[in-house]
Order: structure tokens, then sequence, then C-alpha cells
């Protein structure tokens, strides 16, 4: 079942393209389809461990958190269809957390050795750095492909809104040199990477990633060999895009597209309003405060999932199959997010999650001996610093893009590494990750 899982994480990867192109109305069918597939991958595996009276659970104490996660979720599942709210923006809310727990779970059960964990890692980073190229190939040769729109100064952006391709860098950065990894691929997927993500023209991204890059530097247990991987990432990059400027610059820029020979332009004028006090962000205050009003009604349970409100429909493919408004179910503030629709309650059982998974990461960075481990957890501090933040001050890209699915299997990871002993060369035993209480 583990090869299951590994085609799963191909498969997620290129699903990605989907929303790139049809736009975000239907972006709900990736986090339904993955979660129903992992679910059903866990239900075959507990029926054969059943039957074959080999069922067990790994002793990990994230496992009875996860379980009230659910149940809170299902609760907050109930209130929304009492309030009567859309079934689809429920589902919306409900899945992506539902595709974070049974992918933990399904990789808490399916991974059994070290070497197991380390191709699943491996597979993850170049199933991403493959798609990154893809978006880079697609935007030179066929820029119609991307759908979003956004006028700055008078220029029409393409742009390349992936949001799981940071996550896989900054593991590739923090893990570049140890093996499995080489010199050579990495510059073939890290360039591909950064290009893709210097491409998605979004602020969000940009600042979010430079910070996450900037907590892998602080906890990674070597900084000279990974500041200088950078620079030479970086150099090879400008180097590239000089040159494709100079390419460029003959090519006439067709109405309606943005072209590399603009791409420095632009940039500027986006680092320009990132520190512009004089653009605040009205509807992002707006959502705030209408979070912390709805909050303020059911502060203990919330307002349910799928609480939202009708607002006109964005620009999408879809816009003509589609009525004028849509129900906005999100803000751009995940916590704001969880307590407007789980109450204090949610928001506190995520929180005691959210501390369980750090405290795993500190202790395995501070008491594993195997370098490659605690490179990978350095990668990781940096990825889920990355997800809140893209999460706090974006939007919620759950449903779009496979993140809880990802991060379900790295967490996974982590609790089965938290309290490995050297000893234990082999085997990763379900009972060393159980986090001491002394």
């Amino acid at each position: 079942m583990i090869n299951i899982l590994k085609l799963a994480i191909i498969i997620q990867a290129f699903w990605v393209l989907y929303p790139l192109y049809y736009g975000w109305e239907g972006a709900i069918i990736r986090s339904v389809i993955s979660a129903t597939f992992i679910l059903t991958l866990g239900f075959f595996y507990f029926v054969r461990g059943a039957i074959k009276g080999q069922l067990t659970l790994p002793r990990v104490r994230i496992i009875p958190l996860l379980g009230w996660l659910v149940s809170i979720c299902l609760a907050g599942s109930i209130v929304g269809f009492l309030h009567g709210y859309p079934t689809r923006a429920i589902l919306s809310d409900l899945f992506p957390i539902i595709e974070f727990v049974a992918s933990l779970l399904l990789g808490l059960v399916l991974i059994k050795t070290i070497e197991q964990a380390k191709r699943l890692i491996m597979l993850f980073v170049m199933s991403i750095g493959l798609v990154a190229w893809m978006e880079v190939a697609i935007y030179l040769v066929y820029p119609e492909f991307y759908f979003h729109q956004v006028l700055i100064g008078g220029l029409v952006i393409k742009r390349v809104a992936d949001f799981t391709t940071p996550i896989a860098l900054l593991l590739f950065l923090a893990m570049i040199g140890r093996k499995p990894y080489g010199t050579k691929i990495f510059y073939i997927l890290g360039i591909g990477m950064t290009i893709a993500i210097f491409l998605s023209f979004l602020k969000s991204i940009w600042l979010a990633s430079l910070i996450g890059i900037a907590i892998v530097f602080a906890v990674h247990p070597q900084k000279q060999s990974f500041v200088k991987k950078i620079i030479s990432l970086v150099s090879f990059i400008v180097v590239g895009l000089l040159i494709a400027k100079i390419v460029f610059s003959f090519l006439k820029q067709s109405q309606g597209l943005i072209t590399i020979s603009n791409a420095s332009s632009l940039t500027f004028k986006l680092i320009a309003q990132l520190f512009d006090p004089n653009l605040p962000s009205f509807e992002r205050l707006q959502y705030v405060s209408f979070a912390l009003r709805q909050w303020a009604e059911s502060p203990i349970i919330g307002k349910g999932l799928g609480a939202g409100w009708w607002t006109s429909i964005g620009e999408t493919r879809l816009a003509e199959q589609l009525p004028s408004q849509r129900w906005r179910n999100d803000i751009p503030s995940y916590p704001l997010f969880v307590a407007w629709k789980l109450g204090l309650l949610g928001l506190l059982i995520f929180s005691i999650i959210g501390r369980f998974l750090i405290r795993s990461l500190i202790v395995g960075i501070t008491t594993l001996r195997d370098p490659f481990w605690r490179d990978f957890l350095a990668g990781i501090c940096g990825g889920y610093t990355y997800v809140f933040l893209i999460s706090s001050f974006a939007f919620l890209p759950f449903n779009h893009f496979p993140i809880p699915f990802y991060m379900g299997i790295m967490s996974a990871i982590i609790c089965k590494l938290s309290w490995f002993r050297p000893s234990e060369q082999n085997q990763i035993s379900p009972y060393s990750a159980e986090v001491s209480e002394e």
C-alpha cells in the first residue's frame, strides 16, 4: 500500500494544474477526491489488518488530538447545516481538514522504515520540482493557460499562482547535499521551483517564502553550507534571467500578456506596494472586522463550517456557467477563520495540535544525530512557517492545492522520528514517536 501512497503524491502534484487553468470555483473537487481516496485507502488497510489479525495503531499522542479535531469539525458541519449554509460551502471547509487528518494517520500506519520515509520526501520534492518546470514552460510557450489577471500600473499579469511550490523548495534548500539529493538535481529542480515562485508575482508568496528561508537558516545545523547553496542558486537564476531578458527583448509584447522583458518593472512595482504605508488593504480590514463580529455572536462553538456571505463572483473560466454571485466562505486569516466557524473550542484544539508538532520538531532537531533528519526538520520548520503565513495574510489555498495532504504526510514522518533512537537503524518503531511527558 505504500506504493499507492507514492502514486498519490505524484498525482497530487499535477492536480495544481486544474485550478491554475479553470480558476478557483471548481477547486473543491480536488480536496473531495483526495480526502475520499485517502479515507478509502485507510479503510482497506484496517479491513485487511482486521482479517489478518494484525490491526495495530502507533502509540502517538497526536492521534487522540486528531480525534478531537474531527469531532469538533463534524459538530461544526452539523451547526452549518442547521444554519442552512450551502452544502458546497460546508464541504469546502470540511474536506481540507479531513484530508490533513486522514493523510497524517495514513502516514503513521503505512510508513514503516526510514528508507520509506526518505523516498516519500524525495518523491514529494521531485514531483513538485517537475511540475514547477512544467508551469514555467507553459508560462513562456502558452501564457493563455493561466487565468489570473491583475492590473498594476497598466500591466496585465499572467501569473503562476501555485502555493505548493515554496514548501518543496524550502525542504530542498535545507537538504541539499544529503543523499539521495545531488548537486545536479538541485540546480535543475531548484531553479525551476524558484522561477515558478517568481512568476507568481504575488507579494504574499514572496514574503512568506523569504521568511520561511530565514526560519530554516535560524535552525539549520549547517548554516554556512546553507547560505552558500542559496547564493549559488540565486546566481544561476540571475544569469539565466538576464539572458532570457535579452532574448525576449527582441520579441514584440502581445497585448494582454506579460513577458520576461518587463518582469523587472512589475517586480519593482509590487515591492513598492509591499512597503507603501499609503496603500492599506481596506478589503482585508473589512474581512477581519466581519469575522470578529460573527465570532462575538457565538464565541464558544462558532458559527459553523460553511459560514460566509454572498459576494459578486470573480472572473473565472466557469463564470458563464455560474450565478453572478457566490457564497464567500473564507477570510485571509486562518486563525480568524477557525475562531469564526469553530469558536474557541476549535481554536484551542488547533493550537494544541500545532504546539505538539512544533514541540516534536524542536525535540527532533536537538536530539537526533542523523544529519539527514536534522536538515529535514529544519526545512519543515520553514514549511510550517510558510503555510501559516500564507494562510494568514493571503487567502486559504487549502481547497485549491494539496497542502493539507503533503503537510499531513510530512507531519506523520515528524511524529515517527521525534524520539527515534540512534540504535534503531533500520526500523521506525511505531512506539518510538511517543512524546514523553517527563
